[in-house]
């Protein structure tokens, strides 16, 4: 038995400081970067007895939006679905909702680290669209008189 542990421990012992070094880190990486990928903006006003649709609804779209342009290119129809027929206080609730967010990537399992800049959902917009697709999300902004 004696020597079956010592067998083990010979096989096992090379890999120690590997798994130590990957540990440590890992840790590292998760307090100098914070692992987060999205922050608060100054919160817009917004009237909520004006809301066409219910606040979950909208918070669905503000994720909708930052997964249509997170990813290598941009889902275009995911992006413009159903944001012409929101009114301004519904935009204005995206907006916050949506905060700053990062482009991220998985470095480790289970976090997410920013490989961008912070940016709020118009300064998505100006970096992810061109053309008549800008043109276009200017037009639905519009009414809310911040883009």
């Amino acid at each position: 038995m004696a020597q079956q542990k010592n067998k083990l421990l010979k096989a096992v012992t090379p890999y120690i400081p590997y798994v130590l070094l990957s540990v440590t880190a890992y840790f590292l990486f998760k307090k100098f970067f914070k692992g987060g990928t999205t922050k608060d903006v100054p919160k817009l006003a917004v009237d909520k007895s004006n809301l066409s649709k219910d606040e979950f609804y909208l918070k669905n779209i503000a994720e909708n939006q930052y997964n249509a342009m997170n990813e290598w290119g941009t889902n275009l129809t995911l992006l413009f679905s159903g944001l012409d027929t929101l009114n301004a206080d519904d935009l204005k609730q995206i907006y916050n909702d949506f905060g700053k967010r990062c482009s991220n990537v998985s470095v480790f399992p289970g976090t997410y680290q920013c490989i961008t800049e912070y940016r709020d959902l118009l300064q998505w917009y100006v970096s992810e669209l061109s053309g008549g697709d800008l043109t276009k999300m200017k037009g639905i902004w519009t009414k809310t008189g911040i883009f």
